[in-house]
């Protein structure tokens, strides 16, 4: 969530391996640095 909205929606393995948000997220809760991202910032209004 981002400002009160959903940014991302999706299953686990795939959320890790889109590394967005959640994939940030969940990396830093298990001490693993995040894979590399997309270069451009996701679009909030796209879940």
């Amino acid at each position: 969530m981002e400002h009160g909205r959903l940014t991302e929606l999706g299953l686990h393995d795939a959320l890790v391996a889109s590394g967005g948000a959640y994939a940030s997220l969940w990396h830093s809760w298990h001490g693993n640095p995040p894979p590399p991202g997309p270069s451009s910032p996701r679009d909030p209004s796209v879940v």
